[in-house]
C-alpha cells in the first residue's frame, strides 16, 4: 500500500507544480504581449490598412491623414491588451482607434455561375436602413445615409462595401453615430475602412482614489445617467455601472467610454423579456440589468432605471465615494436621490 500512496503523492505534487507554473506564465505572457502590442500595431496592423488604402480597397475620410508618411500619429498603446483597439497621439492629443469585427451576416449572394455578387450602393442603402430599423428601432435621415455611402464607398470595390457593412454591424460605431448630437459617447472623428476613431476620455487621478473632482463626481454622474433615462423616443440604459466606465472629454463633459454596457430601452426589453426559460430573476439578465422570471419564462422589463443602478453602485462601493464624508452637499444629494432605495446613511 505504501508505494501506490507515494506515487499518488508524487503525481499530486507534479500537478501542483504544473498549475503553479501555468499561473505564473500566463500573467507574464500577457504582460509581455501588452508591452509589445503597441509595436505590433505600428508595424503590422497600420501598414496592412494603409496598403489596402493605397490599392483603393479601403476608403474613408481619415485614411489619407492616417496613412501619410511620415505618420502624424505616434505612441501607440493597445487598449485591454488587444491590437484591434488602441490609442495614438497626434500633436499632444490622444485619440482612440477601434477596428470592428467582420459581420457574421452574409452580405453577398451567388449568381447562376456561382460567383459572389455584392450589393450596389442603392442596395447597401436599403440593407443598412433596414438593419437600423429592425435592430435599433431608428432610422438615419435619408440624405445622411446616402451621403455616407456616396463619400465612403466605391460600389465597384467589394472590400469597401464590406467595411461599410461591418461598421454598421458594430454596436459601438452605431450607437456613437446615433447619439452624436446628444454627446453621450466619445465624439466620432472619422473612419478608415473598418476602423473608426473617437476622442479619448480620461479618468481624473482623484476619482481613482475615492476623492472628489470638480467635473466627475456623484452629482455629474447622476445628471448624466438621468439624462440617458430621459432621452426620447428611446431612453438609453446602462447595464454595468463602474466608475472607470465613465470619463471626461477635453471640454469636461461626462461620457461613457463605449457602448459595451449600454443598450436602447426597446433593445433591452427584447433581451430581458424574450420568453426564454428561467428559474430565477437573475436568469433574465444582460450584465447588471435584471428582468423578471414569471412562470419559468423571462417576461418583464428591467426592474431598475439608470439612477437606481447608480444608487446601488454607490451603496456597494462606498470606498470610491469617500468624499461624501467631507462634502455635505454631495452627501445630501445622494440621500435625496437614493433615499427611497437606501434609507440608512453609510458614511
Amino acid at each position: 500500500m505504501m508505494y501506490p500512496c507515494m506515487r499518488m503523492t508524487r503525481a499530486l505534487r507534479n500537478l501542483y507544480h504544473c498549475v503553479l507554473l501555468f499561473l505564473l506564465v500566463i500573467p507574464i505572457g500577457i504582460g509581455v504581449f501588452t508591452l509589445f502590442c503597441g509595436s505590433y500595431v505600428a508595424h503590422s496592423v497600420i501598414p496592412t490598412i494603409c496598403e489596402s488604402y493605397s490599392q483603393n480597397h479601403t476608403n474613408g475620410p481619415l485614411c489619407e491623414e492616417f496613412c501619410t508618411k511620415p505618420s502624424v500619429f505616434s505612441d501607440f498603446h493597445c487598449i485591454r491588451g488587444i491590437p484591434y483597439a488602441f490609442t495614438a497621439e497626434k500633436n499632444g492629443n490622444v485619440y482612440d482607434f477601434q477596428l470592428v469585427a467582420e459581420s457574421l451576416d452574409d452580405l453577398t449572394w451567388r449568381d447562376k455561375n456561382g460567383v459572389n455578387v455584392y450589393p450596389k450602393s442603392a442596395d447597401l442603402y436599403h440593407m443598412v436602413k433596414m438593419h437600423l430599423l429592425v435592430n435599433y428601432n431608428v432610422t438615419l435621415e435619408d440624405n445622411v445615409l446616402k451621403r455616407l455611402i456616396n463619400n465612403e464607398v466605391d460600389e465597384n470595390e467589394p472590400t469597401q462595401i464590406k467595411d461599410f457593412w461591418n461598421l454598421f454591424n458594430d454596436n459601438d460605431y452605431v450607437m456613437t453615430k446615433l447619439f452624436e448630437d446628444e454627446a453621450i459617447l466619445p465624439t466620432m472623428l472619422g473612419t478608415c475602412g473598418s476602423m473608426f476613431v473617437t476622442e479619448h476620455l480620461h479618468t481624473p487621478f482623484e476619482i481613482r482614489n475615492g476623492l472628489t473632482h470638480k467635473h466627475l463626481n456623484f452629482q455629474t454622474m447622476y445628471e448624466y445617467v438621468l439624462r440617458l433615462d430621459m432621452l426620447n423616443p428611446d431612453p438609453v440604459k446602462i447595464c454595468k455601472m463602474r466608475l472607470d466606465y465613465f470619463g471626461l472629454s477635453a471640454d469636461h463633459r461626462v461620457k461613457v467610454r463605449n457602448a459595451r454596457y449600454i443598450m436602447l430601452e426597446s433593445q433591452l426589453l427584447k433581451e430581458l423579456a424574450s420568453g426564454k426559460s428561467c428559474w430565477y430573476d437573475t436568469d433574465c439578465h444582460w450584465f447588471d440589468c435584471i428582468g423578471s422570471c414569471v412562470k419559468n419564462k423571462c417576461m418583464n422589463p428591467p426592474r431598475q432605471n439608470n439612477v437606481q443602478q447608480l444608487c446601488q453602485y454607490v451603496h456597494m462601493n462606498p470606498e470610491q465615494f469617500r468624499y461624501f464624508r467631507a462634502q455635505d452637499e454631495m452627501r445630501i444629494l445622494y440621500e435625496y436621490v437614493c433615499k427611497r432605495k437606501y434609507r440608512q446613511n453609510y458614511w
